[in-house]
């Protein structure tokens, strides 16, 4: 059995065709072309514009007591820390990729252990934030990040200390 279609049936079934040849017009065809490539263009402008935020370190904080001292750096954004311990001066540097320091952040002097946090923008382009805590001596130390906040907690240790007055000997 063969089905009959009516003549003008390609006009009905097909918006794009042509009502005189029936084909699809090559005008029609590159503005649809144009309009797909602006719509793939602007998603791909969207996902590289979301990659590339810039997470900003707005604040930072310094606790402690006797037993640790805690580094609590907090940012817009979440960030990935990378720490590494120097020696000579000793210190502990904080490296933030994809963040740059906020302009009101200024470098905390202190005393005893933490001697001071220092804090500046270490590379421009990829933006790195560097944060380098100054040590009186060498220090074991943890690091942690949750969320939009970086957690450096510094493990004091008791070191014993060197007295060059001797108990005389009996």
């Amino acid at each position: 059995m063969t089905l009959a279609y009516p003549k003008d049936c390609r006009l009905t079934c097909c918006p794009l065709t042509s009502a005189k040849t029936g084909q699809v017009s090559p005008n029609l065809m590159k503005n649809l072309y144009r309009k797909a490539l602006l719509c793939v263009m602007g998603l791909c402008a969207a996902v590289a514009m979301a990659r590339s935020q810039v997470a900003t370190i707005e604040r930072i904080t310094v606790s402690g007591n006797d037993n640790s001292i805690v580094v609590a750096i907090d940012a817009n954004l979440p960030v990935t820390p990378q720490a590494q311990l120097l020696r000579a001066p000793d210190r502990i540097v904080v490296d933030l990729p994809g963040a740059i320091p906020a302009k009101h952040l200024r470098d905390i002097q202190r005393g005893g252990a933490l001697r001071s946090v220092r804090v500046g923008l270490f590379s421009v382009n990829p933006p790195v934030t560097r944060v380098v805590l100054d040590l009186k001596i060498t220090q074991k130390y943890e690091i942690s990040s949750i969320g939009n906040k970086v957690v450096v907690r510094v493990n004091l240790e008791q070191v014993p200390s060197q007295s060059n007055d001797a108990e005389p000997k009996q």
